[in-house]
């Protein structure tokens, strides 16, 4: 169950989980282990699914321990241990801005269908140009499977359509250059895909869109967390956010 976090009545959360554990019990022709990856350490979930374990006399062992960049705003709107950038990263930031329009760059976002349509068969491909689309390099570019792709791309039209996604990209005139995909629910964000093209990679693309991205949220009181949803603590996001989510 790969980041399978059911939604459930949070009134009924015990009670969801034991019967859920009884319908997968009740498959003989599966095996007796279920493998939970990505199950946030903070929320009731898991707390409640050991409760349920422990009464059913199961037993639950935790295998891993990860920990990924967020970003939360209190109950005062301000933001949980984000402190304001120094004046050396206000300077790299106004660096690298200058250096992209003085490429030619500039940031857009595509959030109503068409145009994101456009732009995410764009993403694919360069996604599937650099070290995500090599196998050999273990790269997870979703065109290395096509089963994926018509289903991706009837995910993000319908969630564009519903105003829970969004496209941030660079572009160059007609050229794309790198994209940053992230998905809402409610007030929550999350990060789903990055990608850029890998020849412009001196100009920091991927870090820059961060930033980009990173500003937008912080200038929408409505959003009250943004989860990068990347567990290596190496990403772009981890580098600029300093609050992580167990």
């Amino acid at each position: 169950a790969f980041a399978g976090t059911p939604v459930v009545d949070a009134g009924s959360v015990c009670e969801v989980l034991d019967k859920m554990l009884d319908a997968i019990a009740g498959q003989t022709d599966l095996p007796g282990i279920i493998v939970a990856s990505d199950l946030n350490a903070d929320e009731r979930l898991l707390s409640n699914l050991r409760d349920v374990l422990a009464r059913r006399r199961s037993r639950a062992m935790v295998v891993g321990r990860r920990r990924r960049a967020v970003l939360t705003r209190g109950a005062d709107r301000g933001l949980t241990a984000h402190p304001e950038p120094s004046a050396k990263q206000r300077q790299d930031f106004r660096r690298r801005s200058r250096r992209l329009g003085e490429a030619g760059m500039e940031h857009v976002a595509l959030t109503r269908e068409a145009k994101a349509a456009d732009a995410f068969r764009s993403f694919l491909q360069i996604e599937a140009g650099g070290w995500k689309g090599k196998k050999e390099h273990k790269g997870w570019a979703i065109r290395l499977d096509p089963a994926l792709e018509p289903f991706a791309a009837e995910m993000i039209d319908g969630l564009t359509r519903a105003g829970c996604a969004c496209i941030e990209a660079l572009r160059r005139g007609e050229r794309w250059i790198a994209f940053s995909i992230w998905l809402r629910s409610g007030s929550r964000v999350f990060g789903w895909k990055m990608a850029y093209d890998e020849t412009f990679s001196s100009f920091g693309p991927g870090r820059q869109l961060s930033e980009l991205v990173t500003a937008k949220f912080l200038s929408d009181p409505a959003l009250a967390s943004f989860d990068s949803c990347n567990g290596s603590e190496t990403s772009f996001h981890a580098a600029i956010w300093p609050e992580r989510l167990e």
